[in-house]
């Protein structure tokens, strides 16, 4: 069961981490404003990412 939502959360990250690059957009401000790229938050997705892909290896 453990393992299957690490798994869950890894492939969000990933997901989470090839959208970056197309920026995001702003809380509250619908579609219309896109906020660039940001290499803090892509280091952080990618740091999640990584603890999570230990922590699955630690499982197995």
């Amino acid at each position: 069961m453990e393992e299957q939502k690490v798994k869950e959360i890894i492939i969000t990250l990933y997901k989470e981490l090839e959208q970056e690059k197309y920026g995001s957009n702003l809380p509250g401000t619908g579609l219309y404003h896109n906020e660039p790229p940001s290499g803090s938050r892509y280091a952080d997705k990618a740091k999640k990412l990584l603890d999570n892909a230990i922590k699955l290896a630690e499982i197995d």
